[in-house]
Formats: C-alpha cells, sequence, structure tokens
C-alpha cells in the first residue's frame, strides 16, 4: 500500500496549483494505485527512462526521490522522467533533489495536462516550454526565477542538445520615470486651468494624493473625508483596501488635501463627487475628460517614491506607508536621486556617535 505522510500530502496541494479536482484524485492513492510499483504504465514511449537511474545514485537522493508524491492521475505518465531528470541533475550539479521533484514534477504534469506535450524529454525540456509554464505561475518574481532557474538547469542536463547560449532573461519591468519639479509646477497649473470647478477639484486631489503620498488610483477614488486626519503634525491618510496603512503627504501638497476636506461630511469622497459608485477605471476616464496635458499616475507614484529616496527616508519606512511588498526595480528609481556630496556621504555612512558602545 501507498503511505502518504499528512505533510506529503500538504506540499503536493500546494504545489499544484494550476491543477483541478485534487481532492477526488486522492481517492485514487489505493494499493491498486499506478503510483504502488515502479512498472511503466501503458502509453509511455519506449524511448522513456526507466526511471531507475536514480536507485544507482547515493542514499540522500534515493530517499528525496522516492518521498515525493502525486495525486494527480496523469502521474504515472510522467513519474519515471520526472525522476530520471531530477536524480541526473541532482547529481551533476550538487542540487537538492528534493527541492527539483517539487519543482520539475508539476512542470511535468502542466506540460501533459495543460499543454498536451508529448511526455518525452526532447519536448518536455525546452526553454520554450519553460518559459510558457513560468509565465502560467501566479507567484512572486522571484520565486518564478528560482522555478525558472531550476527548470532550465535540469533541461540543460537531461536534453543538451536543445541548448546552445544560456537562455534571454524574462524582460525586467521599466518603472516610469519620475516628474521633474519643473514638470510639477507645469501641472499644477494644468490642474487650476481646468474647465469647471469639480474639474479642478478632481485635478488637484489626484495629483496631491498621487504625488503627495504615492496613492493608486484606486486608492485616491476612495478615500473618503472621514480617513482625513489634519493636525500640527500635518496631514495622515488612512488608506482601506488590498494595502491598509497610513501615511503622511508630503508638506507641499498638505494644502490641496487640507481644501478638498473642508466643510464636507465625513462619508463624502474625497476626490470627484461625494456620493458615486466606484468604479475601477474612474482616474483614467477623467484624464480622458480633462483638459489635455494631464499627468501619468504611474510618473506621479513614482515622483512620491524618489523623492522619499532624496530626502533620505529609511527603506522600511518607505514600504509600509507605500503598501510596497518589494521593490525588485529599485535601481531604476535611484538612478533619478541627486547625488550626494563626497563628504556628506562620508558623514552618513560613519552614522552617529553612540556613546559609551565602546568605552573602554
Amino acid at each position: 500500500m501507498v503511505i502518504l505522510e499528512l505533510a506529503a500530502l500538504m506540499v503536493d496541494m500546494n504545489d499544484y496549483r494550476l491543477t483541478d479536482n485534487l481532492a477526488s484524485d486522492l481517492a485514487t492513492l489505493r494499493t491498486d494505485s499506478p503510483l504502488a510499483d515502479n512498472s511503466i504504465p501503458a502509453g509511455v514511449p519506449a524511448s522513456f527512462s526507466t526511471g531507475e537511474y536514480y536507485l544507482s545514485c547515493s542514499p540522500q537522493i534515493v530517499a528525496e526521490v522516492e518521498h515525493y508524491r502525486s495525486a494527480q492521475k496523469q502521474w504515472p505518465k510522467v513519474r519515471h522522467i520526472v525522476r530520471d531528470a531530477v536524480a541526473r541533475t541532482a547529481e551533476a550539479r550538487t542540487l537538492s533533489a528534493k527541492t527539483l521533484m517539487r519543482i520539475v514534477g508539476p512542470f511535468a504534469l502542466w506540460c501533459v495536462t495543460t499543454r498536451r506535450i508529448q511526455p518525452d524529454p526532447q519536448h518536455l525540456f525546452t526553454q520554450e516550454t519553460i518559459d510558457a509554464y513560468c509565465l502560467s505561475l501566479t507567484l512572486s518574481a522571484g520565486t518564478v526565477a528560482t522555478y525558472r532557474s531550476a527548470l532550465t538547469t535540469t533541461a540543460r542536463t537531461v536534453n543538451a542538445l536543445a541548448y546552445a547560449p544560456a537562455p534571454t532573461p524574462l524582460p525586467k519591468r521599466t518603472v516610469q520615470p519620475p516628474y521633474r519639479e519643473t514638470e510639477l509646477d507645469e501641472y499644477r497649473a494644468w490642474a487650476g486651468a481646468q474647465r469647471t470647478e469639480q474639474l479642478k477639484q478632481k485635478a488637484r486631489v489626484m495629483i496631491a494624493l498621487m504625488a503627495g503620498a504615492g496613492l493608486s488610483p484606486i486608492e485616491t477614488t476612495t478615500l473618503r473625508v472621514e480617513d482625513v486626519g489634519v493636525d500640527g503634525d500635518g496631514v495622515l491618510l488612512t488608506v482601506h483596501g488590498s494595502k491598509p496603512r497610513q501615511v503622511a503627504v508630503l508638506h507641499e501638497w498638505e494644502q490641496w488635501v487640507i481644501e478638498s476636506v473642508a466643510e464636507r461630511e465625513p462619508s463624502d469622497f474625497v476626490w470627484g463627487a461625494a456620493q458615486r459608485r466606484v468604479r475601477p477605471n474612474q482616474i483614467s476616464e477623467f484624464i480622458h475628460a480633462a483638459t489635455a496635458g494631464a499627468p501619468a499616475s504611474q510618473r506621479l507614484r513614482a515622483t512620491w517614491i524618489v523623492t522619499h529616496l532624496g530626502l533620505g527616508t529609511p527603506l522600511t519606512v518607505l514600504f509600509r506607508a507605500g503598501g510596497i511588498a518589494q521593490l525588485d526595480n529599485l535601481d531604476q528609481y535611484l538612478v533619478h536621486v541627486p547625488t550626494r556630496s563626497d563628504p556628506e556621504s562620508r558623514t552618513l555612512l560613519r552614522g552617529p556617535r553612540r556613546v559609551g558602545l565602546f568605552a573602554a
């Protein structure tokens, strides 16, 4: 009988995000299941590895390969090639067979179930297929990059003829550049030149909340008067939604925010009509309806980020205020941050004196 530990089942259920009916498939794990022996299932090409190569590897590789289980019905079709590929790669590249099984196994299943690719190493382990699989994953960029690297290493090991130079990295997202101070002055004038008072109010609030607090379009349109706090320390926003947080408005944009909430009801929306239905594209619709020359929301937020980087705001503070989990393109923002003089840089790197820390 095939005995599955609870931990192994949990790993399987976490890994197979792209398959359906996992719960019902667990019923196939019986003593008469194809998983119960090492025979080559019907329909597997004769050119397939028997999956027994791993038995000649180190005891650790053997244990890690055999520990992996899958509840998927198509697993017998790819089990042998996955085991063989992982064992050869782990042995040749000194990689963890346990980690490779958790990456290569779901990949091979996706190939035969979703893409209907022939279960053969020459068809499975190609860069085109690997990239298509990685682009389908709903995981963080860092995790996808790790998966792609492991799959590419495996493919280079078992299907070397398909490779020449190293694959081109997936394109890195290019961030929008921030606005210069002169451009922001032009947008201040643009906001004041709108045709109606309502359009002027929308333009000013949009710029103030995005360039002054880093809010996204949907956060801008859903902010209510009761979410804006004004006191002697400035203006503090309480942002709701998928990234709840509090963020202080930059000093230069405070006045526009204060004016937008003056003599308003707490439940009123700050941007646009006091009471309205929220739609996802309202900022875009406003920009199209406004006088030509509107700023871009992404560049306004980039302006907020670069402003704080230039001010020396600690990254922990900036990330929390901006609802940022990770900033993969930090280098693209830093090129817009003014450089410090050498003496100033030295003073910053030296840090403040900590009295008594190293006292004799």
